[in-house]
This record gives structure tokens, sequence and C-alpha cells, in this order.
């Protein structure tokens, strides 16, 4: 369990969840996600579904959600989601996919009864739903699972984005598209070309750098948008068309505070841009 004092190293949102995570969440892409996620005042860990049952049964937790780190496909079984939900009713099940996981859906058996988030999406799901907590609202593991966007926060009103956001894209339609979405929520968007960082204001809330391969070229171009929004006291943010483990350290190393892949859920863009500022 992690103690309140780490809670409170990296995120300033204050909420008492009861969360269990189970699995290997100390491999992999799942090690880099606890700094970020520990929001909540409460964690508990079990190695694996066995530990978390003994646990749920003999009355020592009573977790509002249980996060299963699944780095491969059918490291978890439907035999083990009825298990968990048979000790804890009343938990929401929220399965983490690994890069490994990525055709899962398409040629696999997920899992089913449970939320399913890639491992790159939780920090900005768990910004969003922190802050909705925060402000009385229901958060997105008591939604009802009835349809492919169940569990997720889409609406907006949850968070605002007021100041400048620069956008580095390659194409104004690109730009349209992601200023059109952040715009309800007070942004002002700026629109710089790629390689042309042009006549940025001086100082900024943000920047978007939306790409997709990361070529040594593009990350060049990274390097120096992320610099000069660095230098106007403005939050990076990558948006990736299917980040992987190595393309978020590449990021990170040019100076990215976060990454998102595409498509995102535009209120836990704006929610996690919120707790890096």
């Amino acid at each position: 369990m992690l103690s309140p004092a780490e809670n409170s190293r990296t995120v300033e949102l204050e909420a008492v969840i009861d969360v269990l995570l189970v699995g290997a969440w100390n491999t992999v892409e799942f090690a880099d996600l606890l700094p970020t996620i520990t929001a909540s005042s409460y964690w508990h860990r079990a190695s694996d579904c066995a530990q978390a049952v003994e646990l749920l049964t003999e009355g020592k937790l009573a977790p509002e959600l249980i996060l299963l780190a699944d780095p491969l496909p059918d490291t978890f079984s439907a035999e083990d989601v009825e298990s968990l939900l048979h000790a804890a009713p009343l938990a929401r099940l929220v399965v983490v996919a690994g890069s490994w996981c990525e055709g899962e859906l398409r040629t696999g058996t997920p899992l089913t009864g449970v939320l399913r988030l890639y491992w790159y999406e939780l920090p900005g799901w768990w910004a969003a739903a922190i802050q909705a907590n925060v402000d009385g609202g229901c958060p997105p593991w008591s939604h009802p699972m009835d349809g492919p966007l169940a569990g997720r926060i889409v609406a907006g009103g949850q968070g605002t984005l007021t100041g400048t956001v620069a956008i580095d894209c390659k194409s104004i339609a690109s730009f349209e598209a992601i200023s059109n979405a952040l715009s309800p929520y007070g942004a002002d968007c700026h629109w710089t070309p790629r390689g042309k960082l042009g006549q940025l204001p001086s100082q900024v809330t943000a920047g978007i750098w939306e790409g997709g391969q990361l070529e040594p070229l593009e990350v060049d171009r990274m390097r120096t948008f992320s610099q000069a929004i660095r230098e106007r006291g403005g939050i990076v943010v990558a948006l990736l068309d299917f980040p992987r483990r190595e393309h978020v350290e590449i990021t990170r190393g040019a100076g990215c505070h976060a990454v998102f892949g595409k498509p995102y859920i535009v209120n836990e863009l704006v929610s996690r841009i919120a707790t890096l500022k």
C-alpha cells in the first residue's frame, strides 16, 4: 500500500478511493504508471487473482476499484473475473492492457464485464475520474457498462483549459479537429505548422504535438517544439497513433510531459494537462 505522502507527490487533487492493484504492476509499461495515478490515499496490492480473492473474502479489503495489469493476452481468464466479482460485487474491474494486447480486440477473446484501457490511457482516465469525484460528480467506474465508451468521461464540463494552446501538426484539417475539440473548454488554439514555430505568444498553457511515426527528423522537431513550449511555461503532450513503451521514452527524451494515443477522449486530455500544470 502506498502511503499518503507518496500519493501526494505527483497529483494534487485529493480523493479517498480504495483501490486494489492486481498483477505485475512493477514490470514493463505498468511500473511507469504508478507515480502518475497515485491520487488515491489508499492502495492495496495483490500479486495475482488468487491472492486478491483471498484478501477480499477475508474481509480485509473493500475496494471501489480493482485494476488488473494485463501485459499479455490471456493473462487473466473469465474465471478470474468471475471470482473477483463474486468476492467484491460492488467493485468495478478495470483491465489495463499492455502493448502486446494491441490486436486482442480483433483476433483474441477479450474479457467481458470489465472496463478496458490501454496502459497509456490510464493517466488521463484517472485524472478525469478524480476530477469528477472531487467535483461531486459520478466517477467513471460507477457508470453502467452499456456501450463502447462505458466507463469513460466523454462529456465536457469536468475541466477547463484556459489560455493559449499551441498545436504542432502537419495539416490545417488536423489543427481544426483538435481546436474544435478543445475550444469548448476555453482554449485559445494557435496553429504551429510542422517545423515552423512562427510567432508563439510569450506564454502558453500547453503545447500539443500531433504525429504518427517517430522518425529522427520528427523527433528533432518535437524536441524543438517542446523546448519552445517549456520556455513559455507550458505543458507538452504528444498525440501518437498507437504509442508503445519505447515511444513514450523517446517523447520524454524530447521534452514531452505526457503521451496520448489516437483516438483519445478530449475530457481526459484536458484533465491530464490540468494535473500536470
